[in-house]
């Protein structure tokens, strides 16, 4: 499901494993990043295990998180909302007739 311009876009990282299986802490504070910050741009927490930020563009963007030397990433379709309002113009020869 496609996220909206204006819309918080929220990421976390959970379930963190070692190539057994077993539980592990990161050694370092894990990074976020997207692709295109002009569609969306993430700030994340000050552990790291989330990050969030507002959707400002209609598009599509790859959301980056790295975990120590991990990388995983997550395709993002941005859409725009629904129409909210427009202004509408009809004119006469000179005159022009304005509804806002």
């Amino acid at each position: 499901m496609p996220g909206t311009v204006g819309q918080t876009a929220t990421g976390t990282i959970s379930n963190i494993v070692d190539g057994s299986g077993n539980p592990v802490t990161p050694k370092s504070t894990p990074t976020w990043t997207t692709s295109d910050p002009s569609i969306l741009t993430l700030t994340p927490s000050t552990d790291g295990m989330s990050a969030s930020g507002v959707a400002a563009k209609a598009g599509t963007v790859i959301v980056i998180a790295t975990v120590d030397s991990v990388v995983k990433t997550v395709s993002v379709d941005v859409v725009s909302g629904a129409v909210a309002d427009f202004t509408l113009d009809v004119s006469f020869g000179n005159a022009a007739l304005k509804r806002k």
